[in-house]
């Protein structure tokens, strides 16, 4: 049971009835909790709250004096991705020049830090999966949390201990994703059958040679297993080969595996494509038009950060720039820019209305309960290697 008190129109508690939510969520992760006290957040009407109004909680100086010594932060992330004015922002604050390295897919990232635990970067942004990963690898450094005040401070309580990073640690999560699928409405009927399910991208019909899927093992395995009726982190091997059909029965009607399929999208070359929600949402301000679909069956689900690399030869100017982010004028910033839903404190009060109406942003109670997290097994344990043999058959 959720209960919500109205105090005034900026101002609201929530109780939440631990015993009966239990009930309704039978799974373990506390990532729903979270999750619905964002949703009520931002159901409710009511200003947005300017950034002035939160406090800004600085480093410790011995920090900041260190982080300036060093002078450079390496970081590997996405090209395009996050606003630009995050990266020259912090440069101009603290005269730290950023130098950034991209990958173009999450298996290309895996595999450079599993050839060399020690690639000197500072930092890398990673999803839930990739974490878990790294983290076996023995690639990422601990937190120092009085470095990062603004972290402990505006992290949701549900996610200062996740089933990822028991004691907080390691990770700290900036946002959720959730896989969804992105479709051209000046070409594809809204209206168009099974276009709320996953089956419209793995049968055949009018949009076969003009669709794509991610570039992702765990997703592409994932949504497969889903449409058939079983969990996207499944290591059984009788699941896994009909996930594997019906990806190579798929794969002709593909015209590319493609993280970011915008290009495609604005030359019309894709009207259908598998995609990170908030990927959605970006892809939609450069091409008029997009929409996004969820798929009935249910999705996957994880979170998005930044963690610190061990490799890394700048670990104040890596704290320094994670305490940047979880700035609340900052956060929101970056919330506004890739349309996925925060795990800040403060940013629900201060995103636009044009953000809180983007369907991964309002997701029911009923509809989380189909949203699946990757777990251990399927991301590191047996079920990676399962994962790769079938993607190697798949990519041939």
């Amino acid at each position: 049971m959720l209960i919500l008190t109205m105090m005034d129109m900026s101002h609201f508690n929530l109780t939440i009835n631990l015993e009966a939510t239990m009930k309704t969520f039978p799974r373990k992760s506390t990532i729903f909790f979270a999750m619905i006290t964002f949703i009520l957040l931002c159901a409710i009407s009511q200003p947005v709250c300017a950034a002035d109004n939160y406090s800004n909680f600085e480093p410790p100086e011995a920090c900041i004096a260190q982080a300036k010594t060093e002078g450079v932060l390496r970081i590997y992330d996405w090209a395009e991705w996050w606003p630009e004015e995050l990266y020259t922002g912090f440069e101009k604050k603290y005269g730290i020049k950023i130098i950034r390295d991209n990958y173009g897919s999450t298996e290309e990232m895996n595999t450079k830090f599993r050839l060399n635990p020690e690639v000197p970067y500072d930092i890398v942004s990673i999803g839930s999966g990739s974490f878990m990963l790294l983290k076996e690898f023995g690639a990422l450094k601990k937190l120092n949390h009085e470095w990062i005040p603004n972290v402990d401070n505006y992290i949701m309580d549900d996610f200062k201990k996740t089933e990822f990073d028991p004691n907080f640690e390691y990770y700290a999560p900036l946002s959720i994703y959730i896989t969804g699928i992105a479709y051209n409405s000046n070409i594809v009927d809204p209206n168009t059958k099974d276009l709320d399910s996953w089956k419209i991208v793995f049968e055949k019909n009018e949009f076969a040679g003009r669709m794509t899927a991610l570039d992702d093992s765990y997703e592409a395995v994932g949504s497969a297993l889903m449409y058939l009726g079983y969990n996207p982190n499944s290591c059984d091997e009788k699941e896994l080969k009909e996930a594997t059909d019906l990806l190579l029965k798929q794969k002709p009607n593909l015209i590319a595996y493609d993280a970011y399929p915008t290009r495609l999208f604005a030359e019309q070359e894709t009207v259908l494509s598998v995609m990170w929600a908030g990927d959605v949402y970006w892809t939609a301000q450069e091409v008029p038009g997009i929409k996004l679909s969820l798929p009935r069956e249910g999705t996957m689900m994880g979170f998005d950060s930044i963690a610190i690399a061990k490799g890394g030869k700048s670990p104040a100017a890596a704290h320094l720039f994670l305490n940047w982010i979880w700035s609340p004028e900052n956060h929101v910033k970056l919330i506004e820019g890739i349309g996925y839903a925060p795990t800040h404190k403060a940013t629900p009060h201060m995103l636009s209305d044009k953000v809180k109406s983007f369907p991964a942003m309002s997701l029911s109670s009923e509809y989380l309960k189909k949203c699946i997290l990757p777990n251990y097994e399927a991301a590191v344990g047996k079920g990676r290697a399962l994962r790769a043999k079938i993607w190697e058959k798949i990519k041939r």
